[in-house]
């Protein structure tokens, strides 16, 4: 039994791996890491400013970003979009019988859950079980 070789479609995308070959000649990586580790609406934002302009000096046409506004509402790929989420700050730490910190949103950023709720003004004080 003999097969043919599968013929692309005239509109058919190429493989994936050439595809990331190609977008990860172009964008910096490590710039997409420092912004998206904040995991915030505003971060998310700006990484996909860097990677569109990066795209497109690398010589990427149509480059765009899809607006998927984050409002709580809009439905965007099947999704319903989550509400605009930023961060000021957040600290989890072990009061009492010594104080420790166990996270930091200013330097471990992935230490807070994306979307977590606020603690009422002046903090949350619970048992840690």
């Amino acid at each position: 039994m003999t097969t043919r070789p599968r013929r692309a479609a005239p509109h058919a995308l190429p493989p994936l791996d050439a595809l990331l070959e190609i977008v990860y000649q172009g964008v910096d990586v490590v710039r997409i890491w420092r912004s998206d580790r904040w995991m915030t609406t505003s971060a998310w934002r700006r990484t996909a400013r860097y990677v569109a302009a990066d795209l497109a000096k690398s010589g990427a046409r149509e480059v765009e970003i899809y607006p998927c506004p984050a409002d709580g509402e809009t439905v965007c790929y099947g999704q319903r979009m989550w509400p605009e989420w930023n961060v000021r700050g957040a600290i989890l730490e072990i009061v009492h019988p010594r104080r420790e910190v166990l996270g930091h949103y200013r330097t471990q950023p992935r230490s807070l859950m994306t979307h977590s709720a606020p603690t009422p003004r002046g903090g949350l004080e619970a048992d840690l079980v």
